[in-house]
Order: C-alpha cells, then sequence, then structure tokens
C-alpha cells in the first residue's frame, strides 16, 4: 500500500501502482459503491515512486481542490490534496458528499520540494505500548511496601508485556500478510481482467469471423445461382435468336404495310386539319354567342335588382303610411275617450250641482242622458271601474260585454292595427228632440245657482271654453287620456285604472 484516500465515507487503500477507484468490483481496484459513482471513476497511478496522478474517467466529474479536472484528463496529486467525487457545495437529494484527502502511506513520502508535510496522523489501535519504566514506575506506586509482592508484580507486569509484544507483532505479521495477500489478488485481478479484455477482443473476432464466412457462403450460394440462370438465360437466347430470325422476315412484311398506313395517315391529317378550321370557326361563333348570352344574364340582374329596390322602397313607404294611420287611429281613440270621459265627468257634476241647488228635474234629465248614453251601441272607450260608495247616485258605467271585446281585439290583431276608426252611433231624433226641449226649458226657467266657495273653473276639452266645475267629490285629470284596454292584457294598465298616456302609445307604434 503507497497511498490512502480518507474521507467521512471511510478510507480507501491504494495497494496498485495503477488503481482503479470504481464501483463495479470487476472493473475497479478499489471499489466505492455509490450510485452516482461510474463504473470506473478514476485511476490513480503512482510514478517513479514519489509522483501521484490522477485522471478523470467518470461520467459526473471529478474535483481536485474545487477544480474540476475533466473527462480522460490527469493531473498530479499530492499530499492533502482533496479529491472530490461530487461537485464541491452543491446539495442533491439522494446525493451523499463523496470528499477524500490522500495521504502517501509510510515510506513512500516524495523527497520533491513540492511535497507539503502531512499532520500527524490519529494513533492507531495497533501503536506501541508506553515504555517499560513507565510500567514499572506505576508498578511500583501501586505496590505495597513488601519487597516480595513488588517483585511479583513487576515480573508479572514485564510476562504481560511480553506476550503483548508478542500479540502486536503476530498482528503486524498478519497486517502484512493481509497485504500481501490483497497486492496478489490485486494482480490477480488485474490478470482476469486481462484476459477477459482478452477473451472478450476475442469472441468479437470469432462472432466477426463467423459472419464473414456466413457471408462467404451466401456468396457462394448466390454465385452458383446466377450460373444456372446464366446457363438458363443462354437456352432462351438461343431460342430467341431462331424466332428474331423469324421476326425478321415478319417485319419486311410489316414495314411495307406501314408504309400504306402512312400514306394513308396524311390523308387523314389533312381531312382533320380542314375538321379543325371548321370546328374553330365553330368555337368563335359560339365564343360569341355566350358572350351575348353573358351580357343579357347581367342586364337582366341589373334590372332584377332594380325591382327588388323598387319593391323595398314600396313596401317601406306602405310600412310607414300604415304605421302612420295606426298611431292617428290610436291618438284620435284616445283623445275621443278623454272627451268622452270629461263629457260624463261634466254630466255628473251638473247632476251633483242641480241635487244640491234642489232642481230634481235637471237631475232626472241627466240620468235620462245618461241611460240614452248606456243604451248607446258604440264601443266605450273607458276602463269600467266600481265608483266610490259616497257618490251612489252619481255613477255611470260604460258597459260592454267580454264576447264583443275579444271579437274587437281579434280584428285588430288580423288587421295588424289598421282597423277605421268607427264614430259613434247617432241618436234617435226623438231623443235629440226631447234632450233639446228640456235644455230649452231649463234655460227658459233659470233657477239661481248658489256657487260654493269649493268651486273650481276647468276647461271643457271638446269645446275649449271655460265652464263651472262639479263640487271638489269629483275630480278630473285633464293631462291624461282614458282608452278602454283589454282586462286580460296588464303591459299597459297602471295599476288597473285605465291610465293611458299618449307618449306610450307612439312608444308602442314605434316598437312595433
Amino acid at each position: 500500500m503507497w497511498g490512502q484516500l480518507v474521507g467521512v465515507s471511510g478510507v480507501l487503500d491504494l495497494v496498485l501502482p495503477m488503481s482503479r477507484v470504481g464501483r463495479l468490483a470487476k472493473k475497479a481496484d478499489v471499489v466505492f459503491n455509490r450510485p452516482y459513482i461510474s463504473g470506473v471513476h478514476c485511476t490513480m497511478e503512482l510514478r517513479d515512486g514519489s509522483t501521484v496522478w490522477l485522471m478523470d474517467l467518470s461520467t459526473n466529474g471529478v474535483y481536485v481542490n474545487g477544480n474540476v479536472v475533466g473527462r480522460n484528463n490527469a493531473v498530479q496529486i499530492v499530499e492533502n490534496d482533496e479529491i472530490s467525487f461530487t461537485k464541491p457545495g452543491v446539495k442533491s437529494p439522494g446525493v451523499e458528499p463523496a470528499i477524500f484527502t490522500f495521504h502517501f502511506a509510510t515510506g513512500h513520502e516524495p523527497r520533491t520540494p513540492t511535497h507539503r508535510p502531512t499532520p500527524k496522523r490519529p494513533r492507531s489501535p495497533y501503536s506501541t505500548p508506553e515504555p517499560q519504566h513507565a510500567v514499572i514506575n506505576s508498578a511500583k506506586k501501586l505496590c505495597v511496601s513488601s519487597t516480595t509482592q513488588r517483585d511479583e508484580l513487576i515480573s508479572g507486569t514485564e510476562a504481560m508485556q511480553k506476550a503483548n509484544q508478542e500479540l502486536r507483532q503476530r498482528l503486524v505479521d498478519q497486517g502484512k500478510r493481509e497485504n500481501e495477500l490483497k497486492e496478489r489478488i490485486q494482480t490477480m485481478l488485474v490478470a482476469i481482467n486481462d484476459k477477459q479484455s482478452e477473451f472478450e477482443k476475442l469472441s468479437d473476432e470469432h462472432t466477426k469471423l463467423k459472419g464473414h464466412v456466413l457471408q462467404q457462403d451466401h456468396r457462394v450460394q448466390d454465385l452458383v445461382a446466377e450460373v444456372d440462370a446464366f446457363k438458363a438465360q443462354e437456352e432462351v437466347w438461343k431460342t430467341k435468336e431462331a424466332e428474331w430470325a423469324a421476326q425478321k422476315d415478319v417485319h419486311a412484311a410489316t414495314a411495307a404495310e406501314l408504309a400504306t398506313a402512312q400514306r394513308q395517315a396524311q390523308n387523314a391529317q389533312s381531312i382533320n386539319k380542314i375538321l379543325e378550321d371548321q370546328v374553330n370557326d365553330s368555337t368563335v361563333k359560339i365564343t360569341q354567342t355566350t358572350q351575348q348570352v353573358r351580357d343579357l344574364e347581367i342586364e337582366n340582374h341589373q334590372l332584377k335588382m332594380q325591382l327588388d329596390a323598387l319593391q323595398m322602397k314600396r313596401d317601406q313607404v306602405d310600412e310607414d303610411t300604415r304605421r302612420g294611420v295606426q298611431e292617428q287611429v290610436l291618438v284620435m281613440k284616445a283623445r275621443f275617450a278623454t272627451a268622452r270621459e270629461a263629457f260624463h265627468q261634466m254630466q255628473k257634476a251638473m247632476a251633483l250641482l242641480g241635487e244640491q241647488i234642489q232642481v230634481p228635474g235637471v237631475s232626472q234629465d241627466t240620468r235620462n242622458a245618461e241611460e240614452d248614453d248606456e243604451d248607446d251601441g258604440e264601443t266605450q272607450c273607458m276602463d269600467v271601474k266600481p265608483k266610490p260608495a259616497s257618490l251612489p247616485e252619481a255613477s255611470v258605467t260604460a258597459e260592454k260585454s267580454e264576447d264583443e271585446e275579444e271579437r274587437d281585439d281579434e280584428n285588430f290583431d288580423a288587421e295588424d292595427g289598421t282597423k277605421p276608426f268607427t264614430y259613434p252611433v247617432a241618436r234617435s231624433d226623438s231623443d235629440v228632440d226631447g234632450s233639446n226641449e228640456k235644455e230649452e226649458e231649463d234655460e227658459a226657467h233659470p233657477e239661481p245657482k248658489f256657487l260654493s266657495p269649493d268651486e273650481t273653473h276647468v276647461m271643457d276639452i271638446t269645446t275649449d271654453s271655460p265652464r263651472e266645475a262639479a263640487a271638489p267629490p269629483v275630480f278630473v285629470e285633464p293631462k291624461k287620456r282614458w282608452l278602454q284596454l283589454n282586462t286580460m292584457d296588464d303591459s299597459h294598465n297602471d295599476s288597473e285604472t285605465g291610465l293611458f298616456d299618449e307618449t306610450q302609445i307612439s312608444q308602442d307604434m314605434n316598437d312595433e
């Protein structure tokens, strides 16, 4: 053993002049079994008995004093150099740092100036025991004063020391023998590895020779097959030669026929040229006709587009006219409903006023007029609602059956809102004459009217003339228009009051 690699993971002894450090026992002399170590990680070579060279053969690299050596590169190693088989300062999971310090074995220290003094190594368990005089002195202290006992103790100590020395000598001999056996084993392993490498080389050569022999056999078989094929081809060639002589005569006859056919072909070509000229003329005419057809199609398409544009404009004008008529009809209905409601309110106010001033005739005439209005067959534009209980004598309702409302709605929907406006049915002459006579009697015999301070002036919507309103219990809302709504549709009904604004009508028309 000429050197050691001392580290935390253990001590690696370098015995052979060229020691291979690695993971695999069959390839490496010094085995360091770690998963991140290559099969042969590096080599440590002792040259001239004093210099040590390290060659990197690993995949992950070898670091000397923190510097990477590089694959297939060699570097000189001296005493106390730090050799790391992993990258220094990098911690990876599952990778244990493998850092060793190189030391020469006793008797192999180099004598060159580059040698660094080795630090004092720790004392081995096989070190030399203490000197004899120290043992004797300690024995003397422990001995009793008796000379006999002291002599016995000294003799026993000397015998023990001799036995210890003999045992140590035996251990040293065994260590030397072990080292010799290790060297012999390493030498045998090197020889075995060399033999294995030679055997592998010979096996490769043998395999190559076998392959070469097989190739030669295949070539021979191919050559034999080619010779047989050549003989068969030669016989076929002779047969073909006889056939060729016969075909030569046939060729002469065919040549004469070919000359005749060529003359016929020339005649056919001249005819084809004439036909091609006629086809070209027909093609030109067809092209001109096709162009005319395309021009006519373009003109037809333009006329269709113009017709479609006119149709769209006409449809748009019809739609605008229809919507305008619908809006006018709805506005007229709303205004008529408002005027009629104002008229009814005025009648109610007049009835109440007549009752307050104690004119029973006026109240009776007013009731008769209201009954006539109820008998009228026109469609009321007022949503029927119950009147307050405080005015039972002044409540007048405009009745209309649900069947008539549904028929009106269906007719209106079927005509897309273009149903013409129906004016109220005129009263009979007798009803008109009776009403006029009563009004003339009232005007001829006016009774005194006493207006209360609570009475106010309102504008008559139908005549745009101011008149006196009824008592405070009757409230008229001039800002709203009243319109009969379909009781089954609550989309435009404001809390079931029948209140409807003209702005809502125009908005609905725009939505449609």
